[in-house]
């Protein structure tokens, strides 16, 4: 699939009521809240839930998904993510397909740090300026990393052409794809926010990949492309 990001491509698909009717729409939605959001790496550990802010920000997110009509739902298979995808899937009637492609960094020694207890350390340093060519002590390289999400979502685009498709997943997973849909090297990571329950929007045409909207949140105010979808 040839990524890109390009007003030419998005025009062709872009029909009435804004939506884009010829075009797969993967809709990357980041898990919500938890208590280790912004406090430590979680990565793949297991009984990390949501947190109470996190169930606040799942049903605004729920409430703004209700109209928009979604085909299928993908998850990573991680405690927090599959219950964003749930409740997701329960206001539309829609069953939880997990892959493990769509799982957290494998952050290996890092796992369960605070970032306080990271900042001093010359590894994690290194990792967060030069992000491409860095090593995760025991963990995931982000090559790999970015390499087996851009190919799950392609995967799953070829599934379910033509579709609207929500894919809850982490919010390193998705930057990566961005920044491969972009084209752009995995050293600008910072520049792509993806909040808690956040939604990032790709939209795959004949001509390619096209990112339409990253990071977008419930209370936005700015219309979303997919806004006037209706079920």
């Amino acid at each position: 699939m040839n990524y890109s990001r390009g007003p030419e491509a998005a025009g062709t698909a872009r029909q009435q009521f804004g939506r884009l009717v010829t075009a797969t729409t993967l809709l990357l939605i980041r898990h919500a809240h938890t208590a280790a959001t912004d406090v430590s790496l979680s990565g793949r550990a297991l009984n990390v839930p949501l947190s109470p802010l996190g169930k606040e920000q799942l049903r605004d997110l729920c409430t703004v998904l209700y109209d928009v009509r979604i085909d299928a739902i993908y998850s990573s298979p991680l405690e927090r993510a599959r219950a964003t995808a749930k409740a997701i899937a329960e206001r539309q009637s829609l069953a939880v397909h997990v892959r493990d492609d769509l799982s957290e960094v494998d952050f290996g020694e890092w796992t369960g740090k605070t970032f306080a207890e990271l900042e001093g350390t010359p590894e994690w340093r290194r990792y967060n300026r030069y992000r491409s060519t860095a090593q995760i002590p025991g963990g995931e390289h982000p090559a790999t990393l970015a390499a087996r999400a851009t190919r799950a979502l392609d995967d799953i685009q070829r599934v379910h052409p033509g579709h609207t498709v929500a894919v809850v997943s982490h919010a390193e997973v998705i930057r990566s794809a961005v920044l491969r849909c972009l084209r752009r090297s995995l050293d600008l990571y910072h520049e792509i926010e993806i909040p808690p329950a956040s939604i990032t929007e790709i939209a795959f045409t004949a001509n390619g990949a096209q990112v339409m909207s990253v990071g977008r949140l419930s209370d936005t105010t700015a219309p979303l492309v997919w806004g006037l979808q209706g079920k």
